[in-house]
């Protein structure tokens, strides 16, 4: 199965290029968001426990700011997916068809 960082707008014939492409970068944009934070909540939690040996997870605070950090990327997502009519079943359809 193709991954999704390698699908190409050819992958969903009839539907706009211009928009697939759209969509599929605030997808990527919202994933990297959250991989970086992740990390850095990781070694935030590190630090702290090392300075106070008692483990504070700071997850709601982490939370709070990754929802104004995707805001943008998330609606673009949202919006693009609803015009294109893309759902699940229909990426996991272009994910197949493109290593066949």
């Amino acid at each position: 199965m193709k991954k999704f960082k390698d699908l190409t707008a050819d992958d969903f014939p009839g539907m706009d290029a211009e928009k697939i492409t759209q969509w599929k970068e605030a997808v990527m944009q919202m994933n990297r968001n959250w991989s970086i934070g992740l990390i850095v909540l990781v070694a935030i939690n590190i630090v702290l426990y090392l300075a106070t040996r008692s483990l504070m997870l700071g997850g709601i605070v982490f939370f709070i700011i990754m929802f104004f950090v995707n805001q943008g990327p998330s609606r673009t997502a949202r919006v693009l997916q609803k015009e294109l009519g893309l759902t699940r079943a229909v990426i996991m359809k272009a994910r197949k068809r493109a290593t066949s």
